[in-house]
């Protein structure tokens, strides 16, 4: 009787492993860092990451296709802490780009949807600070000068 209670005991112990390592196989094939999820869930498969020079933070964002006109495509992207696993600022404009000035800040440019004249081709943006979580427009840096 106690054999057979041993023996009983020792089976669920293997069924209840066997369960339970099938479930943590899988997750380690999608053992996939938190930033790929979050990129994927937003820009599918297609995304590019751009690492700062670090590596503590990048900028996940859908790769840039030109149009046959020439505009820009839309600009989506996200700024992901990998030091606390999280996204720190999202954007989403209507076209543009953007890149790592230094470690902690992110330049943000732009451009106008419609184009009169000469004057409108620039670029207008603003440089995003990770550390003081704000937006540096370039007219500020203008009017501070």
């Amino acid at each position: 009787m106690i054999l057979q209670k041993i023996v009983i005991f020792i089976l669920a112990i293997f069924s209840f492993n066997n369960c339970c390592s099938s479930d943590t196989i899988s997750s380690r094939k999608n053992n996939a860092p938190v930033y790929k999820n979050i990129a994927e869930s937003e820009f599918g498969s297609n995304y590019k990451a751009i690492f700062n020079s670090d590596s503590t933070y990048l900028i996940v964002t859908s790769p840039s296709n030109k149009t046959t006109t020439g505009l820009s495509s839309p600009l989506k992207f996200f700024v992901f802490n990998l030091s606390e696993n999280k996204i720190v600022f999202r954007e989403n404009l209507p076209n543009g780009s953007v890149k790592w000035i230094n470690d902690s800040q992110i330049k943000v440019l732009t451009e106008p949807e419609i184009v009169s004249g000469k004057e409108d081709k620039n670029s207008t943006g603003y440089t995003y600070d990770i550390i003081l979580k704000r937006k540096i427009f370039d007219e500020d840096k203008i009017q501070k000068q």
